[in-house]
C-alpha cells in the first residue's frame, strides 16, 4: 500500500505467506489477521488466528509451546527489515511442516518485538517436547530456537495477550478496508469525504455527542431511529475530509470510539467513495 510504511508492507507479505504455508496443513475455519500494538512503550507486530476465539479454550488441548528467536538484522523499532524476510519464511515453513504433522496443534500465532520473534501454539499433556526440540534443531540451523512448553489450560496467553482489544479490531478493520479499497483502484494519496456510523442509547445522548464533535470540525449528515437496533437505536451519521492512510484513519476512529463512550454510543465504522 503507497502509504503504509515499509515495515508494515514486509510483514504483511510475510503473513500472506504464512497463512498459505498454514492453510495447507490443517483443516479447520480460520481467520488470519495482521495488527500492531503496544505494550510498555514497545512496538509489537502481531499475527494470530481470529478463529480460534470461537473454540478457546480447548479442553484437552491445554499446553502452550513458545518458540522464540532473536532476528539477525532487526530495524531500529525491533521489528524485521526487508534483509531478514526470505529467511524467516524459510524458518516458518519448517517449523509449520514440523509442527503441524500432529493434529493435535494449534498454531495460535506470532508475536514480533525488541528484535525477537516468538511463534505460539497450543498442544496437549501428550505432546512429546525431547523429540520435537530434536526434529526442530535438527531442520532449522539458521536460528537458535529457544523452546519452552507451559500449562495453560484456560489459554489465557491467547484471550488475554495476543487477541486484540475493540481498539486493536478496529484497527484490523481499517487494514482490511483501506487494502480493499486501493484494490478498487483509489489512489490513497487523495484526500476524501469520509463518514462515520455512531449509534445511542438515547437522543440525550446523541445532542450531547454532536455538540462535542463541533470542534472537531465533522458535518452531520444524517439521524436515525430504528426499534430494531436494540439497546442502541439511535443512529448519527457524520463526514469529515480527510486522508485515508491507515495511521490517520486509526487515529480518527479511535478518538471517535472514544468519544462515543463518554455518551454511552458505540462507533460502527466508515466507508469512503473510491477517488482515482
Amino acid at each position: 500500500m503507497k502509504l503504509i510504511n515499509q515495515s508494515i508492507l514486509i510483514l504483511l507479505f510475510s503473513c500472506v505467506l504464512s497463512i498459505n504455508s498454514f492453510a495447507q496443513n490443517i483443516q479447520k475455519e480460520e481467520n488470519w489477521s495482521f495488527y500492531i500494538s503496544k505494550y510498555d512503550d514497545i512496538e509489537f507486530s502481531n499475527f494470530l488466528d481470529l478463529e480460534l476465539i470461537n473454540i478457546a479454550p480447548v479442553s484437552e488441548v491445554d499446553q502452550l509451546l513458545a518458540i522464540k528467536i532473536k532476528l539477525k538484522h532487526p530495524q531500529k523499532d525491533g521489528l524485521p527489515s526487508y534483509d531478514e524476510h526470505d529467511d524467516l519464511v524459510n524458518l516458518e515453513d519448517k517449523l509449520l511442516a514440523i509442527l503441524l504433522a500432529d493434529n493435535l496443534i494449534y498454531f495460535a500465532g506470532r508475536t514480533t518485538a525488541n528484535g525477537h520473534r516468538i511463534f505460539y501454539f497450543y498442544t496437549n499433556k501428550n505432546f512429546n517436547l525431547v523429540k520435537t526440540k530434536q526434529q526442530l534443531t535438527s531442520s532449522i540451523s539458521s536460528y537458535s530456537l529457544d523452546i519452552t512448553l507451559v500449562n495453560d489450560k484456560d489459554w489465557n496467553h491467547y484471550l488475554n495477550f495476543l487477541y486484540p482489544d475493540e481498539y486493536e479490531i478496529q484497527m484490523i478493520q481499517n487494514l482490511d478496508l483501506i487494502t480493499f479499497i486501493e484494490e478498487q483502484g483509489d489512489d490513497l494519496s487523495k484526500e476524501r469525504e469520509i463518514s462515520h456510523w455512531i449509534y445511542f442509547k438515547s437522543t440525550a445522548h446523541r445532542t450531547k455527542f454532536k455538540a462535542d464533535i463541533k470542534s472537531y470540525n465533522f458535518n452531520v449528515i444524517a439521524e436515525n431511529y430504528d426499534k430494531n437496533l436494540g439497546d442502541y437505536p439511535y443512529s448519527l451519521t457524520i463526514s469529515r475530509s480527510d486522508f485515508l492512510d491507515w495511521k490517520n484513519i486509526n487515529d480518527i476512529t479511535i478518538e471517535l470510539m472514544n468519544l462515543a463512550k463518554t455518551h454511552e454510543g458505540e462507533y460502527d465504522g466508515w466507508e469512503s467513495k473510491i477517488v482515482k
